[in-house]
């Protein structure tokens, strides 16, 4: 049954009609414009729609934004779809994304908790237009932001429905929720048409809601990148592993067998995780056993909030979690040391912000606190300060203009605390929403380049990458990480995750980042934003789904870890004792079978580009003794 906001004078003839209901002549009051009709067509039976509004026009959506950014304009439909055409011109690239935004009416009635929102709208590049990339959400903006379903896509020149889908993850009053489109990501021109927004019964199943099938330059299985990276990978991520096996007295083992298998590929491929590792839940071994299954480095919380380090239990929880990896000799990092916002921060350090000399001695003493006990737990790899460009609180208590100065002086003191510790600064939106924050790149180059200038002890680069719909092709990634690499520092994917319900769509790019980031000399890894749904940030990026089972994505990269990028084998040894073959870098365990005996040895074949130099070695002696 149709629950329809309407405009004023819709709601007005419908009143007038329930007199009519009421002798039982059925006429109803007006008519769900056609688009609507053929979107509840779309849905199973028992959705039990409440649609936010049920027209397209300037009374449903606005656009707003900086002054000279943008100009909008209305148009009748084309015949090719079927409401009013909204037409929006991007003038120029802003700062941010959000400084150009069209927004739309609320919702008219409450949303439970769990209840389905879900958002339809068709789009197309403008005529004569060449770019068209919108980064969308569902959103509550008040009385605090909170994110319910993306829906960013990149245009073409034909309409495309585009839809988002997701649980409300709390009770909204009315009035709460509205779509925002940020249309800043450059000079761009899009047309949008039959706009609708609705609340969906909890008990839908979610497989029968439409989806959006995920699209990009470059999925197809002949894309010419894939050659290159193929030779890039070879080149940069394989070398010539050399085993020369002998006997006791030094002298060739002739007839002996050798089978390699490799333990952990020396790229390193992590996730960050949750309490659920050691809290006793009923999930915590599968949870451990999940992460071993998949990957090879973890990231650990480390956030010094009231929600994070200043919390008694969860500051037990970070030491169990980085206790937990130390003990099964898993390589950790910790994320983040300093998150200057005050909504990452204690309140004993916002209750200093008047006072910037007592403020910067309590964040000294905090990192003098743990940095010598994560160092004794074993992480030897921090994000010292995040999203430094967006996070401006701590630098108007210090001073604008001391600000770097101190965060070059953080850095010294966690180097002087660690000295083993690799350094990283972190920061968003660098390779994501198709590449195309170009003035969000320039800041971030132009920070690293400050800081360096000044002498900070930064020893790598972080790149989140919270990805949506709007996907960065490979060849876009490889400019970005081209221009930062001239740093000459480690680039780490700090934060990876795809949010989209197109499961095969995810596995696919997935698959294609990964390659991608493994191809490209100056990266060292890929770290996943979690992996199991139900501790996820973004629930759709995950690649364990709420009933513990494995979605495409997990057996897709499984396969790419494990199999693809493993050199596993069997050799025979040489005349002299030699086995040589091209393998991929990492830790081995290398058993000898002679006349019936076997004999293990582990070796670290470490990439001489990534690794220290005394560490990376590519010849091994095995005496069988």
């Amino acid at each position: 049954m149709l629950n329809f906001r309407s405009v004023g004078v819709l709601r007005h003839q419908a009143n007038l009609f329930v007199f009519w209901f009421a002798v039982l002549v059925v006429m109803p009051a007006w008519a769900a414009p056609t688009y609507i009709q053929q979107l509840e067509q779309q849905l199973p039976a028992n959705a039990q729609p409440q649609w936010f509004f049920t027209s397209t026009s300037d009374e449903t959506l606005k656009v707003s934004g900086q002054t000279g950014a943008y100009k909008s304009q209305w148009l009748p439909s084309d015949g090719m779809v079927n409401s009013p055409i909204l037409r929006i011109h991007t003038l120029k690239e802003t700062e941010q994304a959000w400084h150009v935004v069209m927004h739309s009416w609320s919702n008219p009635q409450p949303i439970k908790k769990d209840q389905w929102v879900m958002v339809s709208f068709k789009t197309r590049l403008s005529p004569d237009a060449t770019e068209g990339n919108i980064r969308g959400q569902v959103e509550v903006n008040k009385p605090s932001w909170l994110g319910i379903t993306t829906v960013s896509f990149k245009a073409t020149a034909q309409w495309q429905q585009v839809i988002g889908v997701a649980r409300s993850p709390k009770n909204l009053d009315k009035n709460a929720a509205i779509l925002s489109l940020h249309l800043g990501l450059g000079k761009q021109s899009i047309d949008i048409a039959e706009l609708a927004l609705v609340a969906l019964a909890s008990d839908v199943n979610e497989n029968e809601l439409p989806v959006t099938a995920l699209q990009y330059d470059g999925m197809e299985a002949e894309a010419p990148w894939r050659n290159t990276a193929q030779t890039m990978i070879e080149q940069h991520r394989k070398g010539q592993l050399k085993l020369n096996v002998l006997n006791s007295d030094g002298q060739a083992l002739l007839g002996a067998q050798v089978i390699l298998q490799q333990r952990r590929n020396d790229y390193e491929f992590g996730s960050f995780v949750s309490n659920v590792l050691t809290n006793n839940a009923p999930i915590m071994n599968q949870y451990q056993q999940w992460f071993s299954y998949y990957f090879n480095v973890a990231t650990t919380p480390v956030y010094w909030a009231d929600w994070g380090w200043a919390n008694p239990v969860r500051q037990q929880d970070y030491i169990d979690m980085a206790s937990y990896f130390q003990q099964q000799q898993i390589p950790s990092r910790g994320h983040s040391l300093l998150y200057p916002g005050f909504r990452f921060s204690p309140q004993s350090l916002v209750s200093l912000r008047g006072d910037a000399q007592a403020f910067i001695a309590h964040i000294n003493q905090h990192l003098e606190k743990v940095v010598p006990l994560f160092k004794q737990l074993g992480i030897n790899e921090f994000d010292v300060i995040n999203e430094l460009r967006d996070e401006h609180d701590w630098a108007k208590v210090v001073g604008e203009d001391r600000w770097l100065d101190q965060v070059v002086a953080w850095f010294h003191l966690v180097h002087r605390l660690h000295p083993e510790a690799k350094l990283y600064i972190n920061e968003n939106s660098i390779l994501t929403d198709g590449g195309n924050n170009i003035r969000q790149q320039d800041l971030y180059f132009e920070l690293i380049t400050t800081l360096l200038a000044k002498g900070a002890p930064l020893h790598g680069i972080g790149m989140q990458g919270h990805f949506t719909a709007l996907v960065t092709p490979v060849e876009k990634l490889w400019t970005v990480l081209d221009r930062f690499a001239t740093f000459k520092l480690p680039i780490r994917i700090t934060e990876f995750d795809l949010s989209t319900r197109d499961a095969q769509g995810q596995a696919a790019y997935e698959s294609d980042f990964y390659t991608a980031m493994l191809a490209h000399p100056a990266t060292v890894g890929v770290t996943r934003w979690g992996f199991y749904q139900p501790q996820m940030w973004t629930p759709q990026g995950a690649m364990i789904d709420n009933q513990g089972q494995a979605k495409p994505n997990a057996k897709a990269l499984h396969k790419l870890f494990s199999h693809t990028w493993n050199s596993s084998g069997q050799y025979l040894v040489d005349s002299q004792g030699k086995v040589e073959v091209q393998a991929f870098y990492g830790e081995y365990a290398v058993e000898v079978e002679h006349k019936g005996v076997r004999q293990q040895f582990i070796i670290n074949f470490a990439n001489p580009t990534t690794r220290k130099k005394e560490l990376a070695q590519n010849e091994f002696k095995l005496v069988f003794q």
